[in-house]
């Protein structure tokens, strides 16, 4: 089980919500029409939501061009610190293990990571790695976001936004959104407040106080809510029904 967790969020322009619904959409834009604009995480404490190191942020606009950082972002160091429990055969009980040091988070399966709608950070990583790939020397083949365990806040926004789940004849069923989660956003159950799709607008006037302003309030708040649903939970116990 681990101690740690990565709280992760990506910024981009908006093209690339119009890049993900791919060239059959008429908002369509290529790979190369959009860019990500930062990457921050912050290690927090699993099983409370507690801060365990200040929140890093790669920011774009502090490299001279796109390959220079996403060669930050694939090749270079973000790295992480966790411990976690396993059972030793050997002594018979639970230990924790020493601190371990991971060079780059994005492409390692431990810890776990923390974030809303995590498929889209998988998503433009491999946009990007497959854009840039005859210029990058990557040493790892993809990330391992939503490939190793995550927590993804997603899904609970969807309950909290009114989306129902009916289990009929086998089969699921949903009653609204079309079964979609369009509509669904963190600001539904957190005290975010601000959609991202203000970040553009940031960018092309070179905001980037008002961006680094956006991207810390994000994090408070999604981590707040982590700890508010585990505060929550703590007394919630399975029990099988006959």
């Amino acid at each position: 089980m681990a101690h740690t967790i990565v709280y992760l969020d990506i910024e981009t322009t908006s093209g690339a919500i119009g890049w993900m619904g791919g060239p059959g959409n008429s908002n369509y834009v290529p790979v190369e029409g959009w860019e990500i604009i930062s990457i921050q995480w912050q290690e927090i404490e699993a099983h409370t939501g507690k801060e365990l190191f200040p929140l890093k942020i790669l920011k774009r606009w502090e490299s001279g061009s796109e390959l220079d950082f996403l060669k930050k972002v694939f090749v270079g160091m973000l790295p992480v610190e966790y411990t976690f429990e396993f059972f030793d055969e050997k002594d018979g009980e639970t230990k924790e293990s020493n601190i371990k040091k991971v060079p780059n988070f994005l492409f390692w399966k431990n810890p776990p990571v923390l974030g809303y709608n995590l498929k889209f950070e998988q998503e433009v990583l491999e946009g990007k790695m497959k854009q840039w790939k005859d210029k990058i020397k990557y040493k790892n083949n993809r990330p391992e976001i939503i490939y190793s365990w995550n927590i993804d806040l997603m899904n609970f926004a969807a309950m909290r936004s009114g989306r129902t789940i009916d289990y009929k004849h086998n089969e699921i069923e949903f009653d609204k959104k079309g079964g979609t989660f369009r509509g669904s956003r963190l600001q539904n159950i957190s005290c975010k407040d601000q959609s991202g799709d203000v970040i553009q607008n940031m960018y092309d006037n070179e905001d980037w106080k008002g961006i680094e302003n956006y991207i810390n309030k994000e994090t408070k708040c999604a981590i707040e809510t982590y700890k508010q649903l585990l505060e929550h939970m703590k007394d919630w116990n399975y029990k099988e029904i006959n």
